[in-house]
């Protein structure tokens, strides 16, 4: 394999180098990375510890994994992949005895609970739903979920940031230039954060915002922990720094002096996840640590051609690039649709046809990537229908998402139900039918209405069906007894077994056998694997006298499903995020966070604004709540535009050099919701487009 000087200058740096290598996504600082752990295996052989790999998140850490597993741990040298998150729970939990009499917590010496962010969302449930029976939060509108989520987001922020909790509310409001109302807001906010910190406090919670408060302020200064970290990962390579928030680069700061080989891989067009507070500057300050610095601007596959459509769909970056930009640059890099469409269905059978059509020519599905702002349960179902009926491989990742948001994931949640045997009259015969369509193959919802309107719901004959002329007329025999051998085998399980037990016997005795859903479908398991971890970690939240009876727990779970618990991460996530095997459709932030360079690339809706826009946030601000902010500063009106136009011009250099031929421009005159959209990234290109229309006709 051939190596640019850039690469080869990162490879052959002296063996305890501690190295700073900055350049754009594509420019092969990660190959060549690899290249140089893989050379120097016979000197990491003699270290004392483990080489770290440390990514903001682990789904960075994919092409790590691929090596690892190939090359055997470097030849007997082991490498751990952990995010900064990850370690420090994990030091915590070990070094637990040295933090428990310094901290706050009721009972110091009783081992404590670690929280994911869905059973956080739970435990703040418990606190503010009084408060919204109160009237607090009046003046805005949030699903529960979302509410605590935003909470929680802030308590994070104070955390990684490095501010007191306390003052949240006080950043918002010298920040705030709005109405008065919005401040009795975030005064109700903090009251929120304040009675959950306490309530961790008193229940011996870890949180991740606790977590990283104990691990800086009393866990890392402690000499014990700093000698335990300097055996234990002698030499670093920590990929994608502006990804994370200012305390890994602090942590990462005091390390460097201990440690016997670094190496910084720096994005100069990063920074992504601000909103989860990312800092690029803080990111860049470790370059003053490294005693080597190797820059580049170049991009691997890049022409002129691009770095002119990059620099043009920057902020003002139109008028630069005019006398340069030609038609024929465009041409090379974007392909336009064949027709302008009105509709947004018409406009992704165009797209799913383009993909059919390259993949029928030869082109690999992985090399090809279906990007959007936003991917809804709708989108995503139309293409997987689409992408399905052309026997095209593919991969869905969306995080941050409610879990009953998956039509399959509903229906378990109701059929559980049925379980539990409830009143009459709580019973959905509307949602039961709906979540009958997604266990039986073919069963459509008005023949499985047919089916429900014969089912007993008296204990004496729970959940049997009362077949008739008309229902076997009507339905297909297969169809029919397969209905009804689901609805037995549920009126005859135990209701008092666990939610976990349960889903797992539906699955493996009914939805997996021939002619149900799950059959042949490997995504109904995985989305199965998905909500019975996250009922695991639920329940490890909640005190219990039997460690090995969750089924208290079952209601508590399932109404927090109901009310839109938003999911974490999970290993069927992780796992998923490593197959490269199908078209990859993802959010184009997802995708811009996964260290992941395709061959073509399609961007959907692109006259929407979720391209620049973010998400709205009326408990949180995540440029306001950063280091970067000037104290006494106003958000206001031409703070967000500013922000949007960084974005959109960081957004689309990011994904051009994330693609090495073609994008495919999707755009349909109305969006997803029956909005015309005519958002910036559609002007922006439209005046690209119109600017090398002008050169052409000049010339």
């Amino acid at each position: 394999m051939e190596f640019t000087p850039f690469q080869q200058a990162i490879i052959d740096a002296p063996g305890q180098a501690k190295i700073f290598v900055r350049g754009p996504a594509g420019s092969g600082k990660t190959t060549a990375a690899l290249e140089r752990l893989l050379r120097l295996r016979s000197k990491l052989k003699v270290f004392p510890g483990s080489v770290l790999i440390l990514t903001p998140q682990r789904t960075m850490a994919q092409v790590y994994a691929g090596m690892t597993h190939k090359n055997a741990q470097i030849d007997a040298a082991r490498v751990e992949l952990l995010t900064m998150s990850s370690l420090v729970r994990r030091l915590v939990k070990l070094f637990w005895p040295l933090i428990a009499d310094k901290s706050n917590f009721r009972s110091p010496y009783r081992p404590p609970t670690f929280l994911t962010s869905e059973s956080a969302q739970y435990f703040m449930g418990k606190l503010v739903s009084p408060m919204l029976d109160r009237g607090s939060f009046g003046s805005i509108r949030l699903t529960p979920n979302r509410l605590y989520s935003q909470l929680i987001d802030n308590l994070n922020k104070s955390a990684i940031i490095g501010f007191p909790h306390t003052e949240i509310t006080q950043r918002l409001s010298t920040a705030w230039s709005g109405s008065d109302t919005q401040l009795r807001v975030y005064a109700d906010a903090q009251e929120a954060i304040n009675s959950f910190r306490e309530y961790c406090f008193e229940n011996n919670l870890l949180d991740f915002s606790l977590q990283v408060e104990l691990f800086r302020n009393v866990l890392f200064p402690n000499p014990l922990l700093r000698g335990y970290l300097r055996r234990a990962y002698p030499y670093i390579i920590y990929d994608n720094p502006e990804e994370d928030p200012p305390y890994v680069h602090e942590i990462i700061h005091q390390l460097i002096p201990d440690l016997q080989g670094l190496m910084i891989l720096n994005d100069t067009n990063g920074g992504f996840q601000q909103f989860l507070g990312a800092d690029t500057v803080s990111a860049s300050s470790l370059v003053n640590d490294c005693d080597l610095k190797i820059h580049t601007e170049d991009v691997l596959f890049s022409t002129r051609a691009r770095k002119l459509i990059v620099r043009g769909l920057e902020r003002d970056g139109a008028s630069t690039v005019k006398g340069e930009l030609k038609s024929t640059h465009l041409e090379e890099n974007f392909i336009m649709p064949g027709e302008q469409y009105r509709f947004l269905p018409q406009m992704l059978d165009e797209v799913s046809e383009w993909v059919r059509n390259q993949v029928q020519s030869g082109v690999k599905p992985s090399e090809i990537a279906i990007l959007t702002p936003y991917l809804s349960s709708a989108l995503k179902l139309a293409l997987s229908q689409r992408l399905g009926n052309y026997s095209i491989p593919f991969t869905i990742l969306a995080s941050s998402t409610p879990l009953i948001d998956e039509p399959f994931t509903k229906a378990l949640i109701d059929l559980f139900s049925l379980v539990q045997k409830p009143m009459v009259s709580t019973i959905n015969r509307y949602d039961q039918s709906l979540a009958l369509t997604q266990m039986v193959k073919g069963l459509d919802f008005i023949r499985s209405c047919l089916i429900w309107e014969r089912v007993s719901l008296d204990s004496m004959d729970y959940l049997s069906v009362k077949v008739d002329e008309e229902l076997t007329s009507r339905i297909p025999d297969q169809m029919l007894q397969k209905s009804i051998f689901i609805l037995d085998w549920l009126g005859s399980v135990e209701g008092s077994a666990s939610f976990a037990n349960t889903i797992t016997r539906l699955f493996d005795e009914v939805l997996s056998q021939p002619g149900f859903s799950a059959e042949t479908d490997q995504s109904r398991s995985r989305l199965v694997s998905q909500l019975i971890e996250s009922y695991n970690k639920f329940v490890a939240a909640m005190p219990r006298a039997n460690q090995d009876d969750t089924s208290n727990y079952n209601e508590d779970f399932v109404d927090a499903l109901r009310s839109g618990l938003i999911s974490a991460q999970y290993i069927e996530d992780y796992i998923q995020a490593l197959d490269d095997s199908g078209v990859l459709i993802a959010p184009a932030m997802t995708f811009l966070t996964r260290n992941r360079v395709v061959d073509y690339q399609v961007w959907l809706n692109i006259g929407s604004d979720g391209w620049y826009r973010r998400l709205e946030q009326p408990l949180t601000n995540p440029f306001v709540l950063s280091r970067n902010w000037p104290k006494g500063k106003k958000w206001d009106a031409d703070e967000e535009l500013k922000a949007s136009e960084s974005l959109i011009g960081k957004v689309t250099s990011g994904l051009i050099t994330r693609c090495r031929k073609q994008i495919l421009l999707g755009f349909s005159q109305y969006g997803e919701t029956g909005v015309e959209e005519q958002g910036l990234l559609l002007r922006r290109l439209q005046y690209l487009y119109r600017v090398a229309r002008s050169e052409a006709q000049r010339d």
